[in-house]
């Protein structure tokens, strides 16, 4: 009996062990390497240069911003999805530099003097209050919308055009999947939710200006060719 149990033990170790081994780390889309690109089903030298390319413009923000790279087909991102990942968090040290000083705070050199019994330092008058910004803070969808035209500057015609095509037609399906017409409008006799219907207007506008801008490079390009 015991060694029954010692067999059926030593079968689930080992199985464990070779599932763990089978689990590799995720790529950093923007930090892998040619080769580590390369590695991902999928992904051969042209859409491997295609990736490296589009980062170099305007680093990835998220793993979703593949989908607008040449040649990434939303089957084959969403085969990449658990092979891949976007590093943004920065680590614990990093962020603690950066966070400015609080009024009133003394270097870490001056607390150690005055623990000595130096003499202490006169209170720093208080900062003037700086005036309100006219300006509203960043709209992170205006970022978001520079840095996608930014990595369309890495792209040629040709592929700008193959990507426009490509892109118009993943449109389409993706509208007939969610039941929503191009222009936004929820299909007759498709129940759904509030929520629901405000996240697929929501998405049918992004797709709509990020195909436009596409549209936008191609005709600056012209212009620039006449």
């Amino acid at each position: 009996m015991n060694r029954c149990h010692f067999f059926v033990a030593a079968f689930f170790v080992l199985g464990g062990g070779a599932a763990a081994e089978d689990q590799k780390p995720q790529i950093d889309l923007n930090t892998a390497t040619q080769q580590q690109l390369e590695s991902l089903p999928g992904i051969g030298p042209v859409k491997a240069k295609a990736i490296i390319a589009a980062r170099e413009k305007a680093p990835f923000k998220s793993v979703d911003d593949l989908d607008w790279v040449p040649g990434i087909t939303p089957k084959l991102l969403a085969d990449l999805r658990a092979l891949v990942q976007v590093k943004t968090d920065k680590p614990a040290e990093e962020k603690a530099a950066e966070q400015p000083a609080k009024d009133g705070d003394e270097p870490a050199p001056a607390k150690k003097a005055a623990a000595k019994g130096a003499a202490p330092r006169a209170a720093n008058p208080p900062p003037a209050k700086k005036p309100m910004a006219k300006n509203p803070p960043d709209d992170p969808d205006v970022a978001a919308m520079a840095d996608f035209r930014a990595r369309l500057a890495a792209l040629n015609t040709a592929q700008l055009k193959s990507l426009l095509a490509e892109k118009k037609v993943d449109f389409q399906r993706w509208c007939e999947l969610n039941f929503i017409s191009s222009g936004g409008t929820i299909k007759k006799g498709f129940a759904t939710t509030r929520e629901r219907e405000a996240a697929l207007v929501a998405a049918v506008r992004e797709w709509k200006k990020k195909l436009s801008a596409i549209e936008t490079v191609l005709k600056e390009r012209e212009k620039a060719a006449q």
